[in-house]
């Protein structure tokens, strides 16, 4: 991802590194493939702040939107990336690209019935 894509971390003075996001870009979207922030460091913001900053690139990028792959319902994944603007796709919105992600995802052992593919309109 640091060569072929976008690779961000967030440092928090007294604490080093707190969080990090890493995608690359795709013919349709900035793809963001994880996000994580530490649990000591969670609900003061930096998620958001690195969404922000990975648009921020995307839109510098002339790219139009963000997707991604998450697990529903887990307050910190679905729920949360709603709350930052993605909307949840349904199996008839998904692009090959983002179908192609799920059943991979599916074959590694992950519960498709618990994935969603979200997009993010910039």
């Amino acid at each position: 991802m640091i060569t072929g894509g976008l690779a961000l971390v967030a440092e928090v003075q007294g604490f080093g590194i707190a969080a990090f996001v890493n995608g690359q870009v795709t013919p349709d979207a900035f793809h963001i493939w994880q996000m994580a922030v530490h649990r000591d460091r969670q609900g003061h913001g930096i998620g958001r702040k690195l969404i922000e900053a990975v648009q921020r690139s995307a839109v510098d990028l002339g790219i139009n939107a963000l997707t991604l792959t998450t697990f529903r319902e887990v307050p910190w994944n679905e729920p949360y990336y709603q709350r930052l603007g993605f909307i949840t796709l349904d199996s008839k919105e998904l692009c090959p690209r983002l179908r192609a992600i799920l059943v991979a995802e599916g074959q590694a052992g992950l519960p498709m019935a618990l994935r969603c593919a979200m997009r993010k309109p910039l």
